[in-house]
């Protein structure tokens, strides 16, 4: 049974996050987690300190590559390598 469906251009699955539409191949966007966080947002500690004394330092700085977003849309057939089995 598939539970997609297409609303203004846009394919929607109740399984996944929303897809996207390619506007240069018209191929469907699948969404990726970003390859610098993981999918995690942030990548690295600063506590404002120049050596950092912190006893449990959690990551606090935003993904310069995904904008803090942990991820983006890629589409397959204009970006296959970002769905190459690794």
């Amino acid at each position: 049974m598939n539970d997609s469906f297409i609303s203004n251009g846009v394919v929607a699955d109740s399984f996944t996050r929303e897809l996207a539409v390619c506007k240069t191949c018209g191929h469907q966007k699948y969404y990726v987690d970003c390859w610098n966080c993981g999918g995690e947002i942030y990548v690295d500690h600063d506590c404002g300190e120049g050596a950092c004394c912190c006893l449990y330092p959690e990551d606090n700085i935003c993904c310069d590559i995904c904008d803090g977003k942990g991820g983006f849309y890629q589409c397959v057939k204009c970006h296959p390598e970002c769905f190459d089995e690794h």
